[in-house]
C-alpha cells in the first residue's frame, strides 16, 4: 500500500489512532487486485452455533445508542491482549539497509475469508486465513463490512454471492475488528483499527452525514461513542474509508467533518493522518495540528 504516506509520527505510543483515506487513494494507489472471494456462512461441523458470538456491523443509529448491555455478546467480542512494544528495526539485518524505518504500512484485509455474516471470533477455520506477516505491518483493519446483528444468514443467497451490489441485507457503516485478529496484532506490536465505510450505493440510506451530526452543545455524539466503543472492545482507532462522493457530498460539510475527526483525535494522541476525503475532485487534507 505504497499510497499511504504517514505524517506526524511521534516516538511515544499513542492510545488512539485515526487513519482516513479518500476515494482516489483507495482506488488508484493500490498496486494489487484482491483475488479472494467472500465467504459463505459455514455449514456442517463448521456451522455457526446457536450461542456462538459473532462480530456484527453497526449503523450510525446503533453507534449513537450503543452500550455494552444493549450490544449482543459484546462482552465476548473484546480483545484482552494489550498492545506490545515492537523491537526496534535493525538496519544491518535488512535486505536494503537504506530503507527508512519510519515508513509504516497498513494492511486492510478480510478476516476469516471476508465473512459478511456469522463472523465468529473463534472458529476451526482460523488457519485457512491465518496472516503470517505481522512483523511487516504497523496497522491492521478489516475492510469487508459486516451485516448488522440478527441479520438472517439465508439473506446471503446465491444472488448476493454472485454480485456484491445485490447484497441487500443491512450492512453497518462500522465494522469493528475481529477480537482474535486484534489479539494477534497486539502480540506483534501492530495496531488494530475498526473500519468506517461510506459510499454512494451499498449501505442503503447510511451516509457520512449521519456521523458528523452535532448536539445542542456543538459536540459530536457519534464520535464520542466511537471512542467509547474502541476503549471497550480493546482496539486502537479507526480506518475511515470515505468512498462516498458526488452527488452525495457537499463542501459545506467539510468543517463538521474535520470537527468529527478532531473529536476522535482527542480520544488520544494521533500518530498518523492521510487524505481525509475527496469533495468535487478537490482533495482535502487534515493534519493533527490543524
Amino acid at each position: 500500500m505504497d499510497g499511504l504516506k504517514i505524517l506526524g509520527k511521534k516516538k511515544s505510543w499513542s492510545k488512539f489512532t485515526v487513519l482516513s483515506v479518500s476515494t482516489a487513494l483507495f482506488t488508484a494507489s493500490f498496486p494489487f487486485t484482491a483475488a479472494a472471494g467472500d465467504t459463505w456462512p459455514f455449514d456442517g461441523e463448521q456451522a455457526h452455533g446457536a450461542n456462538q458470538p459473532s462480530v456484527h456491523g453497526y449503523t450510525s443509529g446503533h453507534i449513537a445508542d450503543w452500550s455494552p448491555e444493549r450490544d449482543p455478546d459484546a462482552a465476548l467480542l473484546r480483545s484482552r491482549v494489550p498492545l506490545q512494544r515492537r523491537i526496534a528495526p535493525l538496519a544491518s539485518t535488512q535486505a536494503n539497509p537504506n530503507l527508512n524505518p519510519n515508513v509504516q504500512m497498513t494492511n486492510v484485509s478480510g478476516d476469516y475469508g471476508n465473512a459478511f455474516i456469522e463472523n465468529a471470533p473463534y472458529t476451526n477455520k482460523f488457519a485457512q486465513y491465518h496472516f503470517n506477516f505481522w512483523q511487516y505491518v504497523d496497522y491492521w483493519s478489516p475492510w469487508h463490512g459486516t451485516a448488522t446483528a440478527y441479520t438472517p444468514s439465508e439473506y446471503y443467497d446465491e444472488l448476493a454471492q454472485k454480485d456484491w451490489q445485490q447484497k441487500w441485507f443491512e450492512f453497518g457503516m462500522l465494522n469493528i475488528p475481529n477480537p482474535t485478529y486484534t489479539d494477534a496484532a497486539h502480540k506483534n506490536g501492530v495496531m488494530s483499527l475498526a473500519g468506517i465505510f461510506s459510499s454512494n450505493n451499498d449501505r442503503g440510506q447510511q451516509t457520512y452525514k449521519q456521523m458528523i451530526v452535532k448536539d445542542k452543545k456543538g459536540n459530536y455524539p457519534v464520535a464520542e461513542k466511537l471512542i467509547e466503543m474502541a476503549e471497550y472492545f480493546g482496539y486502537d482507532g479507526y480506518f475511515v474509508n470515505q468512498e462516498e462522493q458526488n452527488p452525495n457530498v457537499a463542501v459545506a460539510d467539510i468543517p463538521d467533518y474535520i470537527g468529527f475527526m478532531k473529536t476522535l483525535q482527542k480520544g488520544g494522541a494521533v500518530r498518523s493522518m492521510v487524505r481525509l476525503a475527496e469533495y468535487r475532485d478537490r482533495r482535502q487534507y487534515v493534519r493533527p495540528d490543524d
